[in-house]
């Protein structure tokens, strides 16, 4: 089964501390999003480290290998005196989602009638870099649904009913910048950085199809 990814980033600022990427591997998708923490030096170099970190290990689908990859980053951003960052990742395969988060992004994943919060039960503070930082493992092991991985620009400033609906009744492709225009203002502007990555795992009809 190939599982289809489409990627999201808007800002209304020069420089978003908001990153995400995808990265493809023997059948499986990794999902690496991070939020550098505004207000002080470093937030955006620190939500790059995350990003890179993650995206370059061989964690799989061993979700606590995820901690301790996030716990890594917390290290490092920490002994280099840089910023701090949430970070999420989220490895995707047709049989399991599992990973690790900290911070107020989010991963979940989306079916027609329902959702579920892969990372409800993650710490929000402290961050990566405070050197203290407590990574939080989900996994999951139903099959289909879309998986959603995003900040808080878009998970804080709209319903979960909202973006559920536009994932399930929207073209995947256009279902980014639908997303990110929940949490547009009429001036065209945003109120945080936003950045969203989606993880379509097949078997999921929208509200309109048959099942």
């Amino acid at each position: 089964m190939k599982l289809h990814t489409f990627v999201g980033r808007d800002s209304s600022r020069p420089n978003s501390e908001d990153r995400v990427e995808i990265l493809r591997r023997d059948g499986s998708v990794l999902i690496a999003l991070a939020d550098g923490a505004g207000g002080s030096a470093g937030g955006a170099e620190a939500a790059e480290l995350a990003v890179r970190t993650i995206l370059e290990s061989d964690a799989g689908p061993d979700p606590a290998a995820w901690v301790m990859c996030l716990a890594e980053v917390d290290r490092r951003l920490y002994e280099a005196g840089g910023g701090e960052t949430t970070a999420v990742a989220v490895f995707i395969s047709p049989d399991c989602v599992v990973g690790a988060s900290v911070g107020d992004s989010g991963a979940w994943i989306v079916y027609p009638s329902r959702h579920e919060n892969l990372t409800g039960r993650q710490q929000r503070k402290p961050l990566l870099g405070s050197g203290v930082a407590v990574p939080v493992l989900f996994e999951y092991r139903e099959e289909g649904g879309v998986v959603l991985a995003a900040t808080d620009g878009l998970l804080k400033y709209t319903s979960p009913e909202k973006i559920c609906e536009v994932i399930c009744r929207t073209e995947r492709e256009l279902a980014p910048g639908s997303l990110i225009d929940l949490v547009r203002l009429r001036s065209g502007s945003l109120q945080d950085d936003v950045a969203v990555a989606l993880c379509d795992r097949g078997r999921t009809p929208t509200r309109d199809s048959p099942a």
